[in-house]
């Protein structure tokens, strides 16, 4: 085979410092966005520990610099030629200067010169996940000091806090965007029924997900939950998405032209159970299918066991399989069982970041269920389930499928 030669790459034009700053900035998505009290924190925490005058996170944006947050100071930016960051930036190293007076390169700063009356300055470079340098952590003081070697240390460990807080920018609000996105967008309309769910997670991404469809005779509904909270769960969590999606378009129909839940539940498996044993980890699912002549509900339960059915006379039924978990046992069965939503009822199918909200014990199942009997309609319930499960602090993901049939 002929050699391309050394020269193939020419095309490729290396950027210059300015070039990846603007460029990291731009993947951060974080300029001009406004006050938040995850930065606000550290810079009050900043100023208030080394008694300064001013602390803030600055972004060096092209011509200007972007105060993300700063304490002590009115403005949200200023020309970034007459900042202490700019010459930090230039130097892409820490920078103390104890008495900016007697330094020629900031003597003349606005900020010298003027009301602000700056003499200390302390800088640290902020970089991106490329290692490019985005900004700096500074700390400003209207009198001459300098910091020890302790106060360096939690200077840089502050710092630290600071560029930890800007990627999680990038990687924490765009995966709750993306998971929020994977949610179903339209709810379906089925006559006679009023449908409403909600999936909050703990942390910004989480493990459960609810889905559902209206079909040729009625409607699919489900919920899934992967063990653990977080990114790693979040990411199952897409997968059996995706799993629950193919296996149901591709799924047989009975005799009668019902789809078989317990068929569905095992080629779900089947495609996500190498990933689930891989990472040590299960994950619960509650398939049901209401038909909407009938009511005729058929289920399939992989060890999830949250489904309860309320009447207006104080009834309640916990609806409950006896399978596995997907991931626990490879090459496990699941069956589907039925049961009649009657005139009247509510079904709940929930995740046990719910149960815990109440309590996690037995008495929990009829609490639930007597919140849901308090409401008239499915969108209320599942509105007031959202906002318990943001005032209670939930410690696990709450997600909650409501269906109720008119009387």
């Amino acid at each position: 085979m002929e050699s391309l030669g050394a020269d193939t790459r020419s095309w490729i034009r290396p950027l210059d410092d300015e070039q990846r700053r603007s460029l990291g900035l731009a993947g951060l998505d974080i300029l001009d966005t406004p006050n938040e009290e995850r930065f606000d924190r550290i810079t009050r925490l900043a100023r208030k520990v080394f008694r300064t005058s001013i602390a803030g996170i600055t972004l060096l944006d092209g011509d200007r610099a972007w105060f993300k947050s700063i304490d002590g100071f009115p403005e949200r930016q200023m020309l970034r030629k007459e900042t202490f960051c700019d010459i930090t930036g230039e130097l892409g190293r820490q920078l103390v200067v104890p008495d900016a007076t007697q330094d020629a390169r900031f003597a003349s700063l606005p900020g010298v010169t003027g009301a602000a009356n700056i003499r200390f300055y302390a800088g640290k470079p902020l970089l991106d996940q490329h290692g490019d340098m985005v900004g700096v952590f500074c700390l400003y003081d209207n009198k001459p000091r300098t910091l020890g070697p302790e106060e360096l240390e939690l200077f840089e460990e502050l710092a630290s806090w600071a560029r930890q807080e800007l990627l999680r920018t990038t990687d924490m609000e765009r995966a709750k965007d993306v998971q929020a996105a994977l949610l179903p967008a339209e709810k379906p309309i089925m006559p006679g029924y009023g449908l409403a769910a909600t999936c909050a997670p703990s942390q910004h991404v989480g493990g459960d997900y609810y889905d559902w469809a209206r079909t040729d005779y009625g409607t699919a509904a489900g919920v899934a939950d992967v063990m653990g909270k977080g990114e790693g769960a979040a990411i199952l969590t897409a997968t059996i998405r995706a799993a629950l999606r193919l296996a149901s378009f591709t799924a047989d129909r009975d005799p009668s032209g019902r789809y078989d839940l317990g068929q569905v539940m095992s080629r779900i498996a089947a495609i996500v159970e190498p990933d689930l044993i891989t990472t040590s980890t299960f994950a619960t699912v509650f398939l049901t299918h209401i038909e909407a002549a009938t009511g005729q509900i058929d289920f399939a339960d992989a060890g999830h066991g949250f489904c309860l059915v309320t009447g207006a006379e104080g009834t309640v039924r916990l609806i409950r399989g006896s399978d596995l978990p997907l991931g626990v046992l490879p090459g496990s069965g699941w069956t589907q069982g039925t049961f009649t939503l009657a005139p009247g009822e509510t079904m709940l199918i929930f995740s046990d970041g719910l149960f815990d909200l109440f309590g996690g014990t037995a008495d929990a199942i009829q609490d639930i269920a007597a919140m849901v009997r308090s409401y008239d309609t499915p969108e209320l319930l599942i509105e007031d389930i959202s906002l318990l499960a943001r005032e209670g602090k939930a410690l696990d993901d709450v997600t909650a499928v409501a269906v109720r049939r008119a009387e």
